[in-house]
C-alpha cells in the first residue's frame, strides 16, 4: 500500500537542477539497496538520502531524535513535532525532515526495556507525526542482553560467546530464545510502520566500538558480523519487511586505541562484500573541547583521527551514502560538567562541519577520502539539552540552502476567514468576517441571525514570500493543518453527516482580489482537491488535517497566495440548529506544511 508516504515520486526531483557537483567513484550516488525486493517508498527515501552528495543545496537532512519508552511522558512533549519547531528570517518555520525514535531503552534509572506495549504507543506517536509532516523516520532498536537484562545492551559476566546467539541455536528460555524473541519485537513495531507504507532508516546494533556493549565487548568481530547479517536477513526474509534501510554505526571521537579499529566489524558477506548495509553512520558527539574536530582538525596520528577516517573509508570503499545517526554539538554538557547546560552549544559549529566534510569530500587529503554528510539526526536528551531548536544559532541553521527541513507556513489572518450564505440567494456568500476563529457548518442564526446558512473558511498563505523561487515541492503532498476551538451548542457536524470537509483551491485567489470577501463564498479554480480529518478520530482530538497537491502551491502567480477554502459537503440539515467547528487562534492559525528541495 502507498500509506502515508507518496515518496515514489521523488526519484524525479533528487536528480533535477544544473549545478550539481559531479559523481565521483565511492561517493555513494549510485548506492543500491541491499533488498532487492524492496519497495517503492523505500527505494525512494533512499534515493534521496543517496542523492545528497550529488546537490550543491538542499544537501543535508536535519534530523531529531525524539526519545524511547521512557519519554512517553516527558514534557514538554518530546514527540510532539511542535517542540522542534525553528522561526525562519522568511514567513516560515521549520520542522525536522527525519524523526525517530529508539524501542528499547532505560523506562526509568533502573529499568532497561523493549516491550511490545511501548513499541506500540511510539508507533502511534510516530504514525501521527507521519500523517502530518511527512517525514523520514528513524529507529534504533537492539534486544537487551539475553545473559543479563538488567545490563540493558552493557556487556556483564555473564556473558557467553556471540556465536551463541546464531539463529540455530534458537530454543525457548536460552539466551538466544530470549534474543531471538526480542528480534521478533522489534520485527512487530517495524511490521506496523511498514503496514502503513512507512520506509525506515533502521540503526541496529549502535555503537559498536565504544567498548562496553554485549554484542562487541571481549567478542569476536566475525561472529559480530555473522550474527548482523543473520539478523538482517530474518527481518527480510522471515518476517518479510521491505521497508528498511540498514543503517552501519560506530562511535567517532574519544576512542581507545582499542575501539578504533572498525574494518573487522563491518558487515561483509562470505566472499567479503558488503552485505546488509545500506548506509554507513557515526555517533558524532562534541565535548567543549573539540571545536577543532568542527574543521576536521584532530591530533595527529591520534584516534580521533583514526577512526573518523577509518569510518570515511568504509562508506567510500564500499560506495555507501554517509550520515551522522547521533549529533550533538553539546555532549556532556549538562550538571555536574556545566550548570548551563544549553549555554553552549552552537548550530553554526554544524555548519562549520559541513563545510568542512565537503571540501575534503571534494579534495581528499592525504588522511584519505571523505564521504558528503546526507543528514545529521540530532540526539533528544531533555536534561543535557542536545536538541537542535535549543543551539544557538537556530534561525541561521533551518535558513542555510543546504540543510533540507520540513517547512511549516501560517495562514495570514488579514486575507483568512469566514464568508456565511446569504438567507435570500443561498450559495451566493452574503457575510466576510476576517480573522480568527474561522468557522465551517450551519449555524441557527441567534435573535435576527441567519438561520440554516453555511460557513466556510478561506485561507490565504504567503508562499513567494516564504519560500525560494525555485523551490520544487515535495515529494510528499503538502498538507492543511487546522486546530479546532469550540463547537456550536447542537451536534458536531461530523456527527451530524455534514462530512466530508473538503478543501478547494484557487489559481490566485478567490473572487476578485486576495482580500476576504462575500465573493469567496462560491467558486473555485479546483474543486475538491482534498478532505480534511475528523479531529474526534486522532489522538490529540483537536487536530484536523489534510493533503492537498504540491501544484496548488503558488509560487509566480498574481502575488504569490495559496488560498484553500475549507467546507462541509453538505450544507445544511435545516433543522435551526447550531452545527459547526470553530477552528484556529492566534497562537495557532491554520498552517499549511510542506518540504521542497533547491536544485
Amino acid at each position: 500500500m502507498s500509506g502515508l508516504f507518496p515518496w515514489r515520486a521523488l526519484a524525479a526531483l533528487v536528480l533535477f537542477g544544473s549545478l550539481m557537483p559531479a559523481a565521483h567513484a565511492g561517493d555513494g550516488s549510485s548506492a543500491e539497496l541491499y533488498d532487492k525486493a524492496h519497495s517503492a517508498e523505500t527505494q525512494s527515501v533512499f534515493d534521496f538520502i543517496r542523492t545528497r552528495t550529488l546537490a550543491s543545496r538542499s544537501n543535508m537532512i536535519e534530523g531529531q531524535h525524539m526519545g524511547g519508552p521512557g519519554d512517553l511522558s516527558s514534557a514538554p512533549q518530546v514527540f510532539d513535532m511542535n517542540t522542534y519547531r525553528i522561526a525562519s528570517a522568511s514567513p516560515r518555520r521549520a520542522y525536522p525532515r527525519m524523526i525517530g525514535a529508539r524501542y528499547d531503552a532505560n523506562l526509568d534509572a533502573t529499568h532497561y526495556v523493549l516491550e511490545q506495549a511501548y513499541v506500540s504507543q511510539i508507533n502511534a506517536r510516530l504514525l501521527d507525526a507521519s500523517a502530518i509532516y511527512h517525514p523520514i523516520v528513524s529507529i534504533t532498536a537492539t534486544p537487551p542482553n539475553p545473559w543479563d537484562r538488567n545490563s540493558g545492551r552493557s556487556s556483564s559476566p555473564k556473558d557467553k560467546a556471540l556465536s551463541k546467539l546464531f539463529l540455530s541455536n534458537r530454543a525457548p528460555d536460552t539466551p538466544a530464545g530470549r534474543f531471538w524473541d526480542d528480534i521478533d519485537t522489534i520485527a512487530d513495531g517495524l511490521q506496523t510502520l511498514s503496514d502503513a507504507g512507512i520506509p525506515v532508516v533502521f540503526r541496529p546494533f549502535a555503537e559498536v566500538n565504544t567498548g562496553e556493549k554485549y554484542y562487541a565487548d571481549g567478542k569476536l568481530p566475525a561472529d559480530f558480523v555473522t550474527l548482523w547479517n543473520q539478523v538482517a536477513d530474518y527481518y527480510v526474509n522471515q518476517r518479510h519487511l521491505h521497508n528498511l534501510i540498514f543503517c552501519w554505526e560506530a562511535w567517532v571521537f574519544h576512542r581507545t586505541a582499542a575501539t578504533s579499529d572498525l574494518d573487522p566489524w563491518y558487515p561483509r558477506d562470505a566472499a567479503g562484500k558488503s552485505s546488509w548495509v545500506d548506509v554507513v553512520s557515526g555517533a558524532f558527539y562534541f565535548l567543549k573541547g573539540d571545536t577543532g574536530f568542527f574543521k576536521l582538525e584532530f591530533p595527529a596520528g591520534g584516534n580521533d583521527e583514526r577512526v573518523f577516517y577509518s569510518l570515511m573509508k568504509l562508506a567510500v570503499d564500499n560506495d555507501k551514502p554517509f550520515g551522522a545517526a547521533q549529533y550533538a554539538v553539546n555532549y556532556k554538557y549538562a550538571p555536574p560538567d556545566d550548570q548551563t547546560p544549553c549555554g553552549y552549544g552552537d548550530n553554526a559549529n554544524t555548519l562549520q562541519f559541513m563545510t568542512s566534510i565537503d571540501a575534503q569530500h571534494s579534495q581528499p587529503t592525504a588522511l584519505g577520502p571523505v564521504q558528503h554528510l546526507a543528514f545529521a539526526y540530532y540526539w533528544g536528551d531533555n536534561k543535557a539539552c542536545m536538541d537542535v531548536q535549543s543551539q544557538a544559532h537556530a534561525t541561521q541553521f533551518v535558513d542555510d540552502v543546504r540543510v533540507a527541513s520540513i517547512t511549516g507556513i501560517d495562514a495570514v489572518n488579514t486575507e483568512s476567514g469566514t464568508v456565511r450564505d446569504s438567507p435570500a440567494t443561498p450559495g451566493a456568500g452574503a457575510l466576510a468576517t476576517p480573522g480568527w476563529p474561522v468557522r465551517t457548518g450551519d449555524t441557527n442564526g441567534g435573535a435576527g441571525g441567519c438561520k440554516n446558512c453555511q460557513s466556510k473558511a478561506v485561507l490565504s498563505f504567503y508562499t513567494q514570500q516564504a519560500l525560494p523561487a525555485d523551490a520544487v515541492v515535495g515529494p510528499s503532498q503538502p498538507t492543511l493543518l487546522l486546530t479546532q476551538t469550540a463547537t456550536g451548542a447542537g451536534t458536531n457536524p461530523f456527527a451530524a453527516g455534514f462530512a466530508p470537509l473538503s478543501i478547494d483551491a484557487a489559481n490566485r485567489w478567490f473572487g476578485g482580489a486576495s482580500g476576504l470577501a462575500p465573493e469567496d463564498f462560491s467558486g473555485a479554480d479546483r474543486p475538491g482537491v482534498g478532505q480534511m480529518s475528523d479531529p474526534s478520530q486522532g489522538p490529540t482530538q483537536v487536530l484536523s488535517h489534510g493533503s492537498v497537491p504540491a501544484n496548488t502551491i503558488n509560487l509566480t502567480r498574481g502575488n504569490g497566495r495559496t488560498q484553500y477554502r475549507v467546507s462541509f459537503f453538505k450544507a445544511t440539515d435545516g433543522t435551526n440548529t447550531n452545527n459547526y467547528i470553530d477552528w484556529n487562534g492566534a497562537q495557532s492559525p491554520p498552517e499549511l506544511i510542506l518540504t521542497y528541495t533547491l536544485p
